[in-house]
């Protein structure tokens, strides 16, 4: 059966948030049911005063006989004790089914995160097979050139030369495509839209080669690191691929890296082969940089592994 279009949006804006509804229902009736149950301990002393009270008439009256008495005694427990039910049951029902609730939506959060973490799964994997081909087709430059849209650009620059006097010459520098996100999920460049981004190239350089260190450090003390958790010492905001995507270490492992790199060697290589941009990265000239991190990928099984 469709619904009308008209209760169509609203049904699927509450499926949409129906985790959070449940869980913030599910703690309003715990914290209703803890209520109840301080009001009902109000009328507590009086139930346990009646109970005294026809317990030591029970003990004083001569006429009951042993049995008679545990009898009367006995009834009066079960008594006291429907009593005490009827007082706390509707706050204990109240919480529990806030208990429920609390649960029911972190099931629904489990399962849309497992799915997601499946999702992405495969498209890494897909991801990945499409890389191969085009290394082994074209090779490795070709491969960033497409990750990153690289493209050759001539500049001007001026040079010293050996007699002291300058001269401009042309040279080919290599460019990234300022929409180069699209193209891979984990490279982010550091400038100004960083808020750790300062306007001091020396700085700068000096901040991201700390931030390198102080990730291996991190990784080996506690074996697994998250993207969007160095992207959070970097000033970048986080991201959907990085709360699932990062580094774990294991002595001897072999799959990954067992170490981050946020592509500082391939920086100085470039420089040592030429590049203008790098070279004055590297030189503490230029401020700004393009940082692509390592990741090992999905890591989620492998720390849900370590807990069950």
């Amino acid at each position: 059966m469709r619904l009308p279009k008209m209760f169509a949006k609203p049904v699927g804006s509450l499926k949409k948030n129906s985790p959070e509804i449940l869980i913030v229902a599910g703690v309003g009736l715990v914290v209703y049911g803890t209520v109840k149950a301080c009001q009902a301990s109000r009328r507590l002393d009086g139930v346990l005063e009646r109970h005294k009270e026809v317990t030591d008439v029970i003990r004083d009256d001569t006429s009951l006989d042993p049995p008679e008495e545990r009898r009367e005694i006995t009834k009066c427990y079960a008594h006291t004790a429907w009593e005490l039910f009827r007082l706390y049951a509707p706050s204990v029902a109240i919480g529990g089914i806030g208990v429920c609730l609390i649960f029911k939506g972190h099931g629904i959060l489990r399962q849309r995160y497992i799915a997601l973490a499946s999702a992405y799964k495969v498209l890494e994997t897909s991801y990945d097979v499409y890389r191969k081909r085009v290394i082994n087709e074209f090779g490795d430059a070709m491969d960033k050139h497409f990750r990153f849209g690289t493209q050759e650009e001539e500049f001007e620059v001026t040079e010293t030369t050996k007699s002291g006097k300058e001269k401009t010459v042309k040279k080919k520098v290599t460019t990234v495509d300022p929409d180069f996100e699209q193209y891979s999920p984990y490279a982010r460049c550091f400038d100004e839209f960083s808020t750790e981004w300062k306007d001091d190239a020396g700085l700068n350089k000096a901040y991201i080669l700390h931030i390198q260190q102080y990730a291996n450090d991190y990784l080996r003390a506690h074996k697994k690191l998250f993207l969007n958790q160095v992207y959070s010492w970097l000033g970048f905001k986080e991201t959907k691929a990085g709360q699932i995507a990062g580094w774990t270490y294991k002595d001897g492992q072999t799959d990954g890296d067992n170490f981050v790199d946020f592509g500082i060697q391939e920086i100085i290589k470039r420089a040592a082969e030429g590049n203008v941009v790098a070279r004055m990265w590297v030189d503490g000239i230029e401020p700004s940089v393009l940082l692509d991190f390592n990741c090992k990928g999905n890591i989620i099984d492998e720390v849900f592994d370590e807990y069950i």
